[in-house]
């Protein structure tokens, strides 16, 4: 009721006074069918992509710096989820060791990262650094470059075992640019055991081939 009527009924003296109260402050009507219709949240659970880490920053390294596409970043994601943990300075400290190896194109960086995900993983680059020096240390700059290329799940090898494996090769007589070349064809010859890659040797030899021959090895 409005403050004119109240007054108006007050001043005929057809409402109490006590009552004014009442009718300033009744209470509202609730409309059964009411207009106004409250929208209804969705409980729905969003499942995130577990290829693409939150935040997109590891996704844009791989694919602004490494030429790889969110299919790749997923296959590397799946094989090597420790990534998402990994400060990114250090995946840019393997990316430069990489480019000093030789391997600055995205093509070239993209086919090393995906046949061995784990570069990016070692500690601070510590580990990885010092395998890169050593290969590049006793071989050619061009095939530590086709090596990481073609082969760098290589670089999972640990330093003492490819100690080993040189000083093997060197002892049966390959020595030099001879040797750098040879390990850029057949790397597989650096997870060799020593028996092993004699038996090979002593097979290329007798089917006649020369040591350090493109096909030796």
């Amino acid at each position: 009721m409005s403050l004119q009527r109240i007054w108006k009924r007050l001043i005929m003296n057809k409402v109490p006074l006590v009552s004014i109260p009442i009718l300033l402050f009744r209470p509202l009507a609730i409309n059964a069918n009411p207009h106004i219709q409250i929208a209804k949240f969705c409980t729905e659970t969003v499942t995130l992509s577990p290829t693409l880490p939150d935040g997109g920053v590891l996704t844009d390294f791989f694919i602004n710096k490494c030429g790889m596409t969110e299919k790749d970043v997923s296959k590397v994601l799946k094989l090597r989820k420790g990534l998402l943990h990994k400060p990114s300075q250090d995946l840019e400290e393997g990316l430069e060791l990489l480019s000093e190896c030789g391997l600055t194109s995205p093509a070239q960086i993209r086919k090393a990262v995906l046949s061995n995900p784990g570069i990016f993983l070692y500690k601070s680059g510590r580990d990885l650094k010092s395998r890169l020096s050593f290969l590049r240390r006793n071989m050619n700059k061009e095939d530590v470059c086709k090596l990481l290329y073609t082969h760098s799940s290589i670089l999972n090898v640990s330093e003492d075992k490819l100690k080993s494996a040189f000083s093997l090769i060197q002892r049966l007589g390959i020595e030099g640019d001879a040797l750098s070349k040879l390990l850029a064809r057949s790397p597989r010859l650096l997870t060799f055991s020593e028996e092993k890659v004699m038996e090979s040797f002593k097979v290329a030899e007798g089917l006649g081939f020369e040591k350090g021959s493109h096909i030796f090895g």
